[in-house]
């Protein structure tokens, strides 16, 4: 039997299932994703920073900052270990 040659796309340049797909999540979703995940720790930290140069801020920011981290730190901990 002859096998036979296909001419098109090479895998380098095909896209997987993941890839195909554009997401659909709307950018306030994708905002409220993003800041109830890892960049929690960096807006907190940015707020501890702002009051800390400019001490006037501090009513504003920490409210701010008050707020924001009563919405994130109710989150589901997840352990990095399996508990025995």
């Amino acid at each position: 039997m002859i096998r036979r040659r296909t001419a098109g796309p090479e895998s380098a340049f095909e896209r997987s299932g993941a890839e195909v797909y554009r997401p659909v999540q709307r950018p306030a979703a994708w905002l409220r994703d993003v800041l109830k995940g890892q960049a929690s720790g960096i807006v907190l930290g940015a707020a501890a920073w702002a009051m800390w140069a400019e001490p006037a801020s501090v009513d504003l920011v920490g409210m701010a900052s008050l707020s924001y981290a009563a919405w994130v730190l109710p989150r589901r901990v997840v352990l990095p270990l399996r508990l025995p």
